[in-house]
């Protein structure tokens, strides 16, 4: 079964939805940004960002949208084969899947690297073991 690996310093797990939504508060402007990845067989597909303000790091190709909440929606593919990011709570790092907000930040210590991979688990570990990250990390979490 097709999925993702995320990986922490507290331990691993794996979820299945190939869609999800990287959220954080950048660390100079202390606004929102978040990015939307598809998940393939040969990495993730970033397709979306969205941010209110520009300055370094944000894409500059694609198409811009202004949503109703006064965001900067910018259609991107960019392939990244991994992704790898620093959890921390002054940026409040959080992986949406689904409707689902895991608190990265809360799970773990801060300066503390992530990496998501494509993966494939093993149909009976699915059916059979509850391996999703929220209930894995986030119900061990002590802070």
């Amino acid at each position: 079964m097709k999925g993702t690996a995320l990986i922490l310093e507290e331990g691993q797990c794996f979820f299945n939805p190939g869609h999800f939504t990287l959220h954080w508060l950048h660390s100079v402007e202390h606004e929102v940004w978040q990015e939307d990845y598809q998940r393939k067989d040969s990495g993730f597909l970033l397709t979306t960002t969205r941010f209110r303000t520009f300055g370094a790091g944000v894409p500059h190709d694609g198409d811009l949208e202004l949503d109703a909440q006064g965001y900067i929606n910018r259609s991107v593919h960019i392939h990244l084969p991994e992704i790898n990011r620093t959890v921390s709570r002054l940026t409040e790092t959080t992986l949406l899947v689904g409707e689902q907000p895991w608190p990265l930040f809360r799970w773990t210590g801060d300066y503390t690297n992530l990496q998501l991979h494509p993966a494939r688990q093993v149909l009976w570990r699915h059916l059979f073991i509850k391996d999703y990250c929220h209930e894995q990390l986030g119900n061990n979490a002590s802070r």
